[in-house]
């Protein structure tokens, strides 16, 4: 079987197909591909059973959150293929039933017809060294390590910003879905929860393959950030983008294309005042150029997460603009 599936996922850029699994109406691929000269990259590819009897399907990159756990990556929105281990399993499972109401919302998106990607970002999921190493998962250790993981990368020979290096991965994962024959290439979208949101908008700001998105629960102001940063903001800090531009300034390179940004009125980690006062900005962006209504900026009732209500959300938005 995986020889005629990758005979059917023929691509312009290279991945491996390592395993695969037949779910209600589409396939799980586990992929793996390497971007530059970085360590192998381990992605769920979710496809439609349309998009292998010939179909062209509207495509979603997925971007997993941060949530401490860094065993499970992809596995945060697609489920374990069987054969996994029951850690990742478990704490995949416990996640998202805290997170998502139980839903695996890759795989939800995927049984309503649009092809996935979901990558693991660098110290997660397969790439999480306990994980590799065959360890019991340490949080406290792996929290605390996240600024030693930033500082070993920028002391390299070529000073990889950690941001950076993961931008360029899913640059390269959205090259991947535009390549292959049965994604409809002028629809793929991008959804990202908590620091997926922020590497969503990320991506949508850097490629044009991106015609829409969602982000949840990542919007703020510099000015609600603490000094230091905390240990989690190391994998999405890029210092030299942050002393030119705030976060809502991302708006400038969105406002030609339909986007979603939600945040949560109860929200731990970004305060919905500050999300309002970014909301507003990003809002006076698209005024300016006469874009008026393709951004949409709300709130839902609740704390930092992705609950049933907010998925059927996203879901009507990708509908409605994919």
């Amino acid at each position: 079987m995986l020889a005629t599936l990758a005979a059917v996922c023929l691509s312009s850029v290279p991945f491996a197909v390592l395993a695969e699994e037949q779910r209600e109406n589409y396939r799980c691929l586990k992929i793996e591909y390497t971007v530059s000269d970085s360590d192998p990259v381990r992605a769920y590819l979710l496809v439609p059973d349309a998009a292998l009897q010939g179909g062209k399907c509207p495509a979603v990159l997925c971007f997993h959150e941060h949530a401490g756990l860094f065993y499970a990556g992809k596995e945060k929105l697609v489920r374990s293929m069987e054969g996994e281990s029951q850690a990742v399993r478990s704490s995949a499972d416990a996640w998202v039933r805290q997170a998502y109401d139980g839903v695996y919302f890759g795989d939800k998106l995927a049984s309503l017809g649009y092809v996935v990607i979901a990558p693991d970002m660098y110290y997660w999921g397969e790439r999480c060294p306990d994980r590799k190493k065959g360890l019991k998962e340490d949080k406290a250790k792996l929290v605390e390590s996240q600024k030693s993981v930033y500082d070993s990368l920028m002391a390299q020979p070529r000073s990889e910003n950690w941001a950076e290096k993961t931008l360029g991965e899913d640059l390269y994962a959205a090259q991947l879905l535009a390549s292959l024959d049965f994604v409809d290439k002028s629809s793929i979208g991008v959804f990202g929860f908590s620091m997926g949101a922020h590497r969503a908008w990320m991506l949508a700001a850097s490629s044009p393959l991106v015609k829409t998105g969602v982000s949840l629960c990542w919007m703020s102001l510099k000015s609600y950030c603490v000094t230091p940063p905390k240990q989690a903001y190391y994998p999405i800090m890029i210092p030299r983008l942050r002393e030119q531009y705030d976060f809502p300034d991302v708006a400038i390179a969105l406002r030609s294309r339909p986007f979603c940004f939600i945040n949560a009125t109860e929200d731990e980690f970004f305060p919905c005042e500050a999300a309002r006062k970014a909301f507003a900005i990003m809002q006076d962006y698209y005024s300016e150029v006469g874009a008026q209504g393709k951004l949409v900026t709300e709130f839902f009732e609740g704390t930092h997460s992705c609950p049933l209500p907010v998925q059927e959300r996203i879901i009507s938005f990708f509908a409605d603009n994919l």
